[in-house]
């Protein structure tokens, strides 16, 4: 069962990798140096149309189960677009069994200019089973959603559909494959 979470995981880093690389400018007169120039002096020049890197926020609903709290972190980028990984812990408390933890990993596609941003994302979440002898369960999701995120930091806000996809999990309902969701965030970037 693990062995296809892993699967499904490494896919969906290759499919953001061969985005990312695609989308690179690599014209005759483009020098390494250039390609990777968010890491470069040069980003001082144009500090309105980038992102913060780093934010944490809280998230109601999607994909950390009923809330969950989270860490974002732009890993790479070019003049258009970054790419943010993120990582959370979500919780869900029951009364019939014991409570589910919540653990989603995410690769954000989000744009990088002024401070509405359209973001898009795939990713994993694993969620700890207590009443299958505490195993942990993949879900994929992806998410299309608005995130409000003033380049030089400060508050953030996040909404968007969030559905996950049931492909691994032999107990979800054999009816249905992709289960529509939703979250909200609020947080803060620096």
């Amino acid at each position: 069962m693990m062995n296809n979470a892993y699967k499904g995981f490494l896919l969906i880093i290759f499919i953001f990798t061969s985005v990312f690389l695609k989308s690179q400018d690599c014209s005759a007169n483009t020098y390494p140096d250039q390609i990777f120039s968010h890491y470069s002096d040069r980003d001082t020049l144009n500090e309105k149309n980038f992102l913060s890197n780093t934010a944490f926020y809280a998230e109601l609903a999607g994909n950390g189960g009923v809330y969950s709290v989270n860490y974002d972190r732009r890993i790479f980028g070019n003049d258009k677009n970054s790419f943010n990984l993120r990582i959370g812990i979500g919780y869900i408390p029951s009364k019939e069994y014991n409570d589910d933890i919540f653990i989603p990993f995410e690769i954000l596609m989000v744009t990088r200019k002024g401070k509405h941003h359209p973001e898009f994302g795939l990713g994993v979440t694993m969620e700890n089973r207590p009443e299958r002898s505490g195993t942990w369960e993949p879900y994929l999701f992806g998410r299309i959603g608005y995130r409000f995120q003033n380049p030089d930091g400060g508050w953030l806000f996040r909404i968007g559909f969030t559905p996950f996809i049931s492909y691994f999990n032999d107990y979800v309902g054999a009816d249905h494959l992709i289960y529509p969701f939703g979250g909200i965030s609020l947080g803060y970037s620096f």
